[in-house]
């Protein structure tokens, strides 16, 4: 670690693991910004000297915030190299901070772990789909929900809402329930009360597709035309923001949602989306993997 492996050998513990953790903030700020991978494990590592030198004896709280951070990290070198193990150690050391960050003492740092931690399993369940670890997911959301609310702080709650709908989705879609699907439309219909397109285009298209995947799985396992007129408005308002150069990933994504759909309906897909300039939030999934499924009839759907 450049900058900080040499420290004046006359520095107390609680100095040196002050040091580490302040040159790790600042690795993984510049990290995030740059999508370093490389950086994003020296700022790991250097989460993990401060921990060395601090206890959570004698230092609880900022042992609990290095915890938080670490947690943050690995997740970010998780998502970068697909990597499960790594996932897990996010989720261990976003609980072990949550043993200190308690809802009753820091309830705005505790909900924000509480969501972290959500984020982290949904991520693992992808990679294992064990049910257990979506529950467990969705109750952390559900946590976090306790302290973030609409009208003291609209973005987080609309962030978290989003959250919970990704993960709702994904389970309604594991035991093929409407119950959990419409749970999840739900939240995504109350998210986008604040992720409006005018004042967060990419948080909206990303929620939009959400809602549009929570939509079409009740029209695929039901047949109705409404639930599947739901979703295709849903995918092409999606799809309506991703328009200019560089979001090939979440372009594709919506046209993909959006020709099952299509599909279902007896109708053609539409043609090939333009290229966008940004990514959007690329942990939405698609509506519809695997076999085709069969088309329910000769229901249509009328275009505006």
């Amino acid at each position: 670690m450049p900058g900080v492996h040499n420290l004046p050998a006359d520095l107390t513990a609680r100095e040196r693991a002050a040091i580490h953790m302040c040159y790790g903030n600042a690795l993984a700020a510049l990290a995030n910004r740059e999508g370093n991978r490389g950086l994003y494990q020296v700022a790991a590592q250097t989460y993990q000297a401060s921990l060395e030198d601090r206890s959570r004896e004698d230092d609880p709280l900022d042992w609990a915030l290095t915890k938080k951070h670490l947690g943050a990290v690995l997740q970010a070198l998780a998502e970068r190299a697909i990597d499960r193990e790594t996932l897990a150690a996010a989720a261990d050391v976003l609980r072990g901070a949550l043993d200190v960050l308690t809802r009753a003492e820091f309830p705005r740092a505790w909900a924000a772990t509480q969501n972290r931690l959500g984020q982290v399993l949904y991520r693992l369940d992808s990679r294992t789909g064990e049910r257990a670890t979506l529950g467990v997911s969705l109750n952390a959301f559900q946590a976090a929900l306790m302290v973030f609310t609409r009208s003291e702080t609209p973005r987080l709650w609309a962030e978290v809402m989003n959250n919970f709908a990704q993960a709702a989705q994904v389970l309604g879609q594991q035991l093929h329930t409407t119950e959990v699907l419409t749970k999840a439309a739900d939240a995504c219909r109350s998210a986008l009360t604040v992720r409006t397109k005018g004042a967060a285009p990419l948080p909206f298209a990303a929620t939009e597709n959400t809602l549009g995947s929570a939509l079409f799985l009740p029209g695929r396992l039901t047949g109705e035309s409404a639930h599947l007129e739901g979703a295709a408005e849903a995918f092409e308002k999606a799809r309506a923001v991703y328009t200019a150069p560089g979001a090939d990933a979440m372009a594709a994504v919506t046209e993909k949602n959006l020709s099952h759909v299509e599909r279902l309906l007896g109708e053609p897909a539409a043609a090939a989306t333009p290229r966008q300039d940004s990514e959007g939030e690329g942990a939405d999934r698609p509506a519809a993997q695997g076999r085709r499924p069969p088309k329910p009839g000769k229901t249509r759907r009328r275009r505006g």
